[in-house]
């Protein structure tokens, strides 16, 4: 059986492809440019991008005040738009040729009304409404199929279009890039001996690997980016969250690519900024921690081919989506599921197409090939590393996070799964209208009190239950992007769904996908307006989202930037590398003692650069950490001693770009100067001096003592010794 005309691509043609590979090529300089100047800033000691502090101040300060009573601002603006909506569809309704756009008109209405409760924190009440929601929605379903297939035709890019895409893109930009040296004012840095690995090639095929120090279940996907800006803007605080930064701004186009083919432009245009203001993921965008961003990218490539390959049946599509799968294994666990989205997105098409495998026939043969190669994932990381096969079973690299890790019978396990994932699912869901019962550190969300903070955007989760509806009731239309969005639904939340905690971080592309279902709706009720009202009616809609849209970017500036919930600053530790960089020099021996906070790696990768210079080689680092009190006090005599005991096997030497040293340190013979870098462990405040500094004092009384005090990013004192002796 044929497809249908509003499922088949339009042709790309010469022009079309020049202008794709212009714009990606637009946006990469702008989006590394931007990264630059950034980077710039933060080495001049000021605010990243600081051309643009006067404007966002100007919208703090007068966004501010309606914030503070946001209590009493919110329900204004929702019952006041609900209030304009409905008359709109009251005129509607007077007007015979325009009776088709009053449902959408009282669906939307009706949806922004339950969400000024949900905001108050009062949900009792709502459930009934949501229901009659969804039935209004329902209801009006005969209304859409001619507006949806007048809109899926329009493939034409105009430059308002262009336009909009690029102001969203550059809205996006300002909130994963402006003050991203000094918010948040801390160094998380949990992570960083992985990113150290990322430094060398070599290196982050060992680290992938966990060879030689911690493993944790990152994927090759993790390095590349920070690989990528550490090489750009050096071994910095800033040059972590700007590979993070880097990931979530290519994103927002590379979505809209996505919806624009399996959807319309309005769908992807909306898709595009729903992700560009998706609080969640500006967070990821901002953090030095965990790559949630990363799953994001891989998984909008999976679903474009997924949906070339079904609307063409062309080998090159399913080919590229049988790698894309494979690729999947290779990132964070919250992205891995992935490679089911293409094997659920066929059984859904399925139901609607039986004839589908008569259709593509042996080219369902790729999907097999995709499974097979996320199979072997696992294996073929730890032979990158090893050069030795390692078969694993893959869903047991996350160790104590997944429910299945306790050892028990088949059927308690299968029991333990089953409830979980249904609390876990509603957990999730709770977390998108009302409140999220599980917020992880490094899932970074601003808060506005009296409001329970919320994993999804407030003005737009009102729309969530009717695109939900509208989805999963046209899913019997022959349409592949609704069958891999549906799929992408289900597979994304599936992670978090199955872990022993459903932190956010675990469903990452889980919220993306509500962004584009979002997307969906929006795009389905505009274009029902724009084919049954009257322009009277429509021009007031789209000023309203438009202004909608200007309010709610200028509210998320407000959040981010306005001091409300992160002072600006430099992290403590940016500070102590800052202070201990000079003291490096050829012949130096650096000895550590930086215990708790993950403080020894986040240390030594903002110091890697200095240590890889070539004028400061030959040097060492070592780490003596507690509590081996003894092999300080050696140390601290002995220098020496610690090169000698130095483990070249170990993650400091293996993983990183340091591994380049080890034949200069195994061939120097004398050393000219000792740098010791430690923190006073005292929990009190004492006048003393640190017993770890009398140590250094006693072997060496001509040490040059630096004090690094407390204050509001360093929780303790930090001491930097510099003894110049040879050994």
């Amino acid at each position: 059986m044929a497809q249908e005309p509003s499922a088949c691509p339009q042709p790309c043609t010469i022009k079309q492809f020049a202008l794709l590979i212009a714009g990606l090529s637009i946006l990469v300089a702008f989006t590394l440019g931007a990264a630059w100047i950034c980077a710039e800033d933060a080495a001049a000691g000021r605010i990243s991008l600081s051309v643009l502090q006067p404007a966002v101040d100007l919208i703090s300060r007068h966004g501010e005040p309606w914030v503070a009573q946001a209590s009493l601002v919110f329900p204004r603006i929702g019952f006041g738009l609900s209030a304009v909506l409905i008359l709109l569809a009251f005129i509607c309704l007077i007007q015979r040729t325009s009776r088709a756009a009053t449902l959408p008109l009282i669906c939307l209405s009706l949806a922004i009304s339950i969400q000024v409760p949900a905001l108050m924190n009062e949900l009792q009440w709502c459930i009934p409404l949501l229901t009659l929601l969804g039935i209004l929605v329902l209801t009006s379903l005969h209304f859409t199929t001619e507006a949806q297939e007048a809109s899926s035709q329009d493939s034409r890019s105009g430059i308002f279009e262009i336009t909009v895409l690029s102001l969203i893109v550059f809205a996006g930009a300002l909130l994963r890039l402006y003050a991203l040296n000094q918010v948040p004012d801390n160094f998380e840095g949990e992570l960083t001996p992985f990113s150290i690995g990322a430094t060398s090639i070599p290196g982050m095929v060992a680290a992938n690997a966990g060879v030689g120090g911690p493993w944790a279940p990152l994927g090759l996907l993790y390095y590349v980016p920070i690989w990528l800006s550490a090489h750009l803007y050096g071994t910095t605080i800033v040059s972590l969250r700007i590979s993070s930064a880097i990931v979530g701004i290519v994103s927002i186009p590379l979505l809209y690519i996505f919806m624009r083919s399996a959807f319309n432009k309005s769908a992807a245009l909306w898709g595009a900024f729903f992700f560009a203001m998706d609080s969640l993921h500006v967070g990821w965008s901002r953090t030095d921690v965990h790559p949630h961003d990363v799953t994001t990218w891989p998984t909008i490539l999976l679903c474009l081919c997924t949906v070339k390959a079904f609307q063409t049946g062309k080998n090159l599509y399913f080919a590229a989506t049988a790698l894309l799968m494979g690729l999947t294994w290779h990132q964070y666990p919250s992205g891995q599921s992935a490679f089911l989205i293409p094997v659920l997105a066929l059984v859904l098409s399925l139901f609607a197409e039986p004839k589908i495998f008569s259709r593509l026939n042996w080219r369902l043969g790729w999907l097999a090939l995709g499974v097979t190669l996320w199979a072997v994932g696992l294996p073929v990381s730890y032979y990158a590393a090893t050069g030795e096969w390692h078969w694993s079973n893959p869903f047991t690299l996350t160790g104590e996070r997944a429910l299945w890790a306790n050892q028990q019978s088949n059927l308690e396990v299968a029991v333990q799964i089953a409830e979980a994932t249904l609390l876990h699912s509603a957990q999730y869901i709770q977390g998108l209208f009302y409140r999220a019962p599980f917020l992880f550190h490094q899932d970074i969300l601003p808060v506005v009190p009296p409001f329970h903070p919320r994993t999804f955007p407030w003005m737009l989760s009102a729309c969530l239950i009717p695109a939900s509806l509208l989805l999963l009731s046209r899913l019997n239309r022959r349409h592949a992007g609704y069958a891999v969005l549906a799929a992408w639904i289900v597979i994304a939340i599936l992670p978090g769904a199955l872990s022993k905690e459903p932190f956010p971080k675990r469903s990452a592309t889980f919220y993306v996908a509500l962004d584009c279902l979002v997307a969906v709706y929006v795009a389905w009720m505009l274009a029902i307006l724009k084919r049954h009202a009257s322009k009277f009616i429509v021009i007031p809609v789209q000023v309203g989202l438009a202004s909608l849209c200007v309010a709610y970017f200028c509210f998320c500036s407000i959040l981010w930037f306005s001091e409300r919930q992160w002072k600006f600053g430099t992290p403590g530790e940016q500070i102590v590398a800052d202070r201990a960089a000079p003291f490096i020099h050829s012949g130096t021996v650096v000895i550590t003692d930086l215990w708790e906070d993950y403080s020894e790696g986040k240390i030594l990768w903002l110091m890697l650069d200095t240590l890889a210079n070539p004028h400061n080689r030959p040097n060492a680092w070592i780490f003596a950490s507690p509590p081996d009190t003894e092999m300080w006090k050696r140390y601290a005599c002995s220098p020496r001693s610690a090169v000698e005991n130095l483990n070249f096997s170990a993650w400091p030497y293996r993983w990183s770009k340091l591994r380049e040293q080890v034949p200069e340190i195994q061939a120097t013979t004398t050393w000219s100067n000792s740098v010791y870098i430690f923190k006073d462990r005292r929990r009190e405040r004492s006048g003393d001096p640190p017993p770890a500094l009398a140590e250094l004092i006693g072997c060496c009384p001509q040490a040059a003592v630096t004090k690094i005090p407390r204050q509001a990013s360093l929780t303790t004192d930090y001491y930097i010794v510099e003894c110049q002796r040879a050994f």
